[in-house]
């Protein structure tokens, strides 16, 4: 449970011919979208995405840490999908995460990879 009280408000774009027919699903981390049950077809997509959440309770972060969480988090993200055939397929994306505590010197970047072979 990433925390107890909050709200997220955000937006995804995907631009091409991967994924059209997919079933996406997002990652909890980075909020990228991912295919968690892919359609037929090849080519190439690129994702791009942001959102901000509110915080008001942190499971993570908690009073008794002496740590407090940020009143919110803003998670911008970009990648592209690429689908070479059946049962093959590629994802590579960055996200760029704020701060999630006050104190904390400054936000992250962090990758995310997704390979698919089939046989």
């Amino acid at each position: 449970m990433a925390s107890k009280t909050s709200t997220r408000l955000g937006v995804d774009v995907l631009i091409g011919r991967a994924g059209q027919n997919d079933l996406w699903v997002r990652d909890s981390t980075t909020g990228q979208l991912y295919a968690g049950i892919e359609g037929q077809g090849v080519g190439t997509s690129f994702a791009f995405g942001m959102d901000y959440t509110m915080v008001a309770d942190s499971a993570y972060f908690p009073e008794s840490f002496g740590t407090q969480a940020e009143d919110g988090r803003l998670r911008v993200r970009g990648g592209i999908h690429a689908r070479m055939g059946e049962g093959m397929s590629m994802f590579y994306g960055a996200t760029y995460l704020s701060e999630e505590y006050v104190g904390q010197d400054g936000g992250q970047i962090v990758g995310s990879v997704k390979l698919n072979f089939n046989f």
